[in-house]
């Protein structure tokens, strides 16, 4: 990444913290602008995984940080740089976890992306760490994932394929992540998933 853009990235990161997704705005460039904070309401209140009653706060705490942090929550941001078929996106994420969790899971985890160069809008992962009911005295958890974006819109009739693709390659990268390893990413070959033969 070069200083420009690393510096944009401060930028923006400085004004979610201070101001949360409302401060952010929205994508202008394309036809209809693409509001952040509206787009990210409309997707959490259309979920079945993070409903904004019985989630001791964690629906708010996604949607209107800073604003609304539950107590105990940990936050911190991280970018990466992903190398799709299409080519290299940036994206900026914000994680926060929940130690006290909701309902069954006793911890939660939520990645929600920023901002991302190109290919998809906004995206959230939420990962629940739930215990074995029927064995409640055998150590570990289930961990579940879920996963919901919203992708680049294209004029082209191949787009959705395309981001389609590129959706499960960012999951395949996800899935294999390695943070203690140099470059952050771990792949199980050298053949790009998302790479048309």
């Amino acid at each position: 990444m070069n200083k420009l853009a690393r510096q944009r990235v401060q930028e923006g990161v400085t004004k979610y913290i201070s101001g949360g997704l409302k401060a952010l705005g929205s994508y202008i460039d394309r036809d209809k602008p693409f509001n952040l904070y509206q787009n990210m309401k409309s997707m959490l209140d259309s979920s079945y995984y993070l409903r904004e009653d019985g989630s001791g706060g964690i629906y708010q705490h996604v949607l209107d940080y800073p604003d609304a942090k539950v107590p105990g929550a940990t936050d911190f941001f991280y970018w990466e740089d992903i190398d799709f078929s299409q080519g290299p996106a940036i994206r900026v994420n914000h994680v926060s976890m929940f130690p006290q969790g909701f309902g069954a899971a006793k911890y939660v985890v939520t990645n929600k992306q920023l901002y991302a160069s190109h290919h998809i809008r906004m995206a959230l992962q939420v990962f629940y760490c739930v215990p074995d009911t029927q064995n409640p005295d055998k150590p570990g958890f289930y961990l579940i994932e879920m996963n919901d974006s919203r992708i680049l819109d294209s004029g082209v009739s191949s787009g959705f394929t395309r981001s389609a693709s590129c959706h499960r390659c960012l999951r395949l990268a996800i899935s294999f992540r390695r943070p203690i390893s140099p470059s952050g990413w771990s792949f199980l070959s050298r053949r790009n998933p998302c790479r048309r033969s």
